[in-house]
């Protein structure tokens, strides 16, 4: 019997760049800047932010996911004089939440366990998830749900 590893965590950032002037230039090179930290990139030009995978870059860089954002915000202040804001999550919903909740010069970092998970969930209310428009929140609140709720929820005992 092989012993059970702890498997990595995840930690997927969406990146919000805030440049004084923005031209695709620039833009371009605020993706290498994220390329030498880590290669999986998806630039999302339209809103000036990018997700960025880390999974793999914290065992390479030999930094937790904090200490990787430090480095990374650190770069693109140093070499091209741009702020940024960091969402960092489990998976690309929770990033991105973290994110839309992060101000310019900020990082909010979401751990991958289920207390810290729902901790931050917990307070948001339904409209906040990702895809989640007006329309859904209305019809969701016609239903009751009006928020974000992690339960765990036991079995009930069998009474025999």
């Amino acid at each position: 019997m092989t012993p059970a590893r702890n498997p990595r965590p995840r930690a997927i950032l969406r990146i919000h760049f805030h440049p004084v002037e923005r031209n695709d230039e620039l833009y371009g090179h605020l993706l290498t800047v994220l390329d030498g930290i880590s290669p999986r990139i998806e630039p999302l030009p339209a809103d000036w932010s990018a997700y960025v995978d880390l999974t793999g870059a914290l065992t390479f860089w030999d930094r937790d996911v904090e200490g990787l954002i430090a480095v990374l915000r650190l770069r693109l202040l140093a070499l091209h004089g741009v702020q940024s804001s960091v969402g960092a999550g489990p998976t690309r919903g929770i990033a991105a939440m973290a994110a839309d909740a992060t101000p310019p010069g900020s990082a909010t970092v979401v751990a991958d366990n289920l207390y810290e998970i729902a901790a931050f969930l917990r307070p948001k209310p339904a409209a906040a998830l990702p895809g989640i428009g007006p329309k859904t929140a209305r019809a969701l609140a016609r239903y009751g749900i009006t928020g974000i709720c992690l339960k765990r929820h036991r079995p009930r005992s069998r009474v025999r």
